[in-house]
């Protein structure tokens, strides 16, 4: 079970799927430590993997100003 919560190919294509919710996550507060402790191995496994994919994101962008 925790295996099948922690996989982090998983997380990842969950996370790019809700890509557009994750970025105004990222581009606001981010996550509270309050809100990181009430999630499960699968939703902070996301969560991770989504500010992984924001953060790719963000230098792509900044790659394309400069």
């Amino acid at each position: 079970f925790l295996e099948e919560e922690g996989n982090t190919e998983k997380a990842r294509r969950r996370a790019y799927t809700n890509i557009n919710f994750w970025s105004l996550i990222y581009e606001g507060t981010g996550l509270s430590y309050d809100e990181l402790m009430q999630m499960d191995l699968g939703e902070y496994t996301e969560a991770v993997e989504a500010k992984i994919l924001y953060n790719e994101r963000v230098k792509e962008k900044q790659m394309e100003v400069t």
